[in-house]
């Protein structure tokens, strides 16, 4: 009888957890359709989600590579468009509004990279000096990567994974592909709308009670990409440049800053999306800043690309 009851338990958690992650629905919502307290809920989505989400995008990712030890990495494809980047009012460094052309499909990750992925280039690189200070399950987001180590990793993507690419390569976002990719054509905080609301449903934004980072996937997914405010901040491609809006012209085709003053390899790079320490006005689609190429900090990560060989 308890092994009975101990099934129709574990059932009870998967069902619930599933209307969650597969059919979208708030944890106030299943609370309410199963008579459950939204504290269990919370509890049972922390244990099960990860396994469910990740199944869920391996039967619809639109491409994935597959590391040496057959871990996958998924992407998501994202078509070619344009799109106003940048945002008024906030912060002068996401300004002014611009309009922006992507010439040509790519694909983004679908989450950022994870620390068993990353593991995987360690250990194929025993020199690697890194250590994540948020230690978890499989699923938790690398941290502490520099944007050097987040290159390198790239570069050796394109090595080991050569026959899964189909002509196109690896490499970090600029921060116009990721804007892109992250809200489309729309002027919005998240693909929620705008506000800390909406911010909150998304990823894992600063707050009193959040500490660290969390597994990638438990939030809602921003156009079919998982974490892209909060959790961990992601590298991009580009030189920082706090003033670089005002030397883009509307229309250009992918600008990306590629040079600044001191031009050293490790002067600053741009940082996208925010992390669990930031505010959630730092956690917006728009908003930019940069970090030192060798810095790496608990609270950055990565996340990677395919793109058409000279974009």
């Amino acid at each position: 009888m308890n092994g009975k009851r101990n099934t129709d338990s574990d059932q009870l958690k998967e069902d619930a957890v599933r209307l969650i992650v597969e059919n979208g629905h708030s944890f106030k919502q299943v609370s309410l359709m199963k008579g459950i307290s939204e504290a269990y809920l919370q509890n049972w989505h922390a244990e099960l989600a990860p396994q469910l989400v990740w199944a869920k995008v391996e039967s619809n990712s639109d491409k994935h590579l597959l590391l040496p030890n057959g871990t996958p990495i998924h992407f998501k494809e994202i078509a070619g468009g344009s799109f106003r980047m940048g945002t008024r009012g906030a912060y002068h460094t996401s300004e002014p509004i611009h309009e922006v052309y992507i010439p040509a499909k790519f694909y983004l990750g679908v989450f950022p990279v994870t620390q068993h992925q990353f593991e995987e280039w360690k250990f194929a690189n025993p020199g690697v000096t890194h250590q994540n200070v948020w230690s978890g399950s499989e699923f938790y987001p690398v941290d502490s990567v520099s944007w050097h180590q987040a290159r390198e990793f790239c570069q050796w993507l394109n090595q080991v994974c050569i026959a899964d690419l189909d002509g196109y390569w690896v490499d970090l976002p600029t921060e116009a592909h990721w804007e892109f990719a992250c809200i489309g054509d729309a002027e919005l905080d998240c693909g929620l709308g705008d506000g800390k609301a909406a911010l909150q449903e998304m990823g894992w934004i600063g707050d009193s009670q959040l500490r660290g980072t969390k597994p990638v996937g438990l939030k809602r997914p921003n156009h079919g990409l998982y974490d892209m405010h909060g959790n961990v901040r992601e590298w991009c491609r580009d030189h920082w440049d706090p003033f670089a809006y005002r030397y883009w012209i509307d229309g250009m085709a992918v600008p990306t800053m590629r040079h600044d003053l001191s031009n050293t390899a490790d002067s600053p790079r741009v940082v996208r999306g925010g992390s669990w320490a930031n505010k959630p006005d730092q956690c917006t689609a728009a908003f930019r800043t940069g970090m030192n190429a060798k810095e790496a900090d608990e609270r950055t990560g990565i996340r990677i690309g395919l793109f058409a060989k000279g974009s």
